[in-house]
């Protein structure tokens, strides 16, 4: 598996021009530059988008041994991550279209501001790839505290000692979004409670493997529109949580799990 990011991309040939200014002057940068990269890796590379997100892109291949397998290509607008027995197949292969920076090539250490690591399989008798998005969480959650101490609030003193570990994201078991009939939240309230606030990064911190508090977080999204302060404070309520369960690890296990 290797990494390769930054934004010093071009196209050689007499293309670098064209590129450059497609990711980084135009009003359509971001289509223009992902249909140049969507072209060399469906023509030259051979590689096909899934249906599910057309920024993973995977290839059938067999190994020497005759073992069937799929290699993967991410991308995520200039940065790429290959998943493959030899990974540096079809980096030389991008090297061939584009100026990559040597310094950023190597196996992966932080995507997508996940933290990634190889740990030992379940049955002992080799590695496997994972990652942590312990850091981020811990960023977050320091954000949220700062904005409450503008407020002149702050996280329930018990609730972040470390000796008393909440259950569940939600403050209660019982408590259900669709009864709650606190007042409406105020527009300034509404605007921190959105997406692009506290539920757009409990959704990224989903997307990086936090599936224990999936529900909550997609449960509330149902309100971004018009909140009740019901909703907000089991927004913060699910930070509180994050705050005592920041650590976690999600491994990339291949080997067969037996089912008894």
């Amino acid at each position: 598996m290797y990494f390769v990011a930054g934004p010093e991309w071009g196209a050689r040939q007499g293309r670098r021009v064209v590129i450059v200014r497609a990711l980084y002057g135009l009003k359509s940068s971001g289509a223009a530059w992902r249909d140049h990269l969507a072209d060399t890796l469906r023509n030259k590379l051979k590689f096909k988008p899934s249906y599910a997100d057309q920024d993973v892109w995977y290839r059938a291949e067999t190994k020497a041994d005759g073992t069937k397998f799929y290699s993967y290509i991410l991308v995520y607008t200039d940065d790429i991550l290959i998943v493959h027995t030899e990974p540096m197949r079809y980096m030389e292969k991008l090297k061939d279209n584009y100026r990559v920076k040597p310094e950023s090539i190597g196996s992966p250490k932080i995507y997508l501001i996940a933290n990634m690591s190889k740990v030992e399989t379940h049955t002992g008798e080799g590695e496997c790839w994972g990652t942590n998005s312990e850091q981020y969480v811990r960023e977050a959650v320091k954000n949220v505290k700062s904005r409450l101490k503008e407020d002149g609030l702050r996280f329930d003193k018990k609730l972040s000692d470390p000796n008393y570990s909440p259950r569940q994201p939600f403050s209660t078991i019982k408590y259900r979004p669709e009864l709650d009939t606190t007042p409406f939240c105020s527009d300034a309230q509404t605007t921190y409670t959105s997406q692009m606030n506290l539920i757009g990064v409990l959704r990224w911190i989903v997307e990086l493997g936090r599936i224990d508090i999936h529900y909550e977080t997609a449960v509330l999204s149902q309100y971004l529109a018009q909140p009740r302060i019901g909703h907000l404070l089991q927004v913060i309520h699910t930070f509180k949580y994050l705050d005592i369960h920041s650590d976690n690890f999600l491994a990339f296990d291949p080997t067969v799990l037996e089912l008894d």
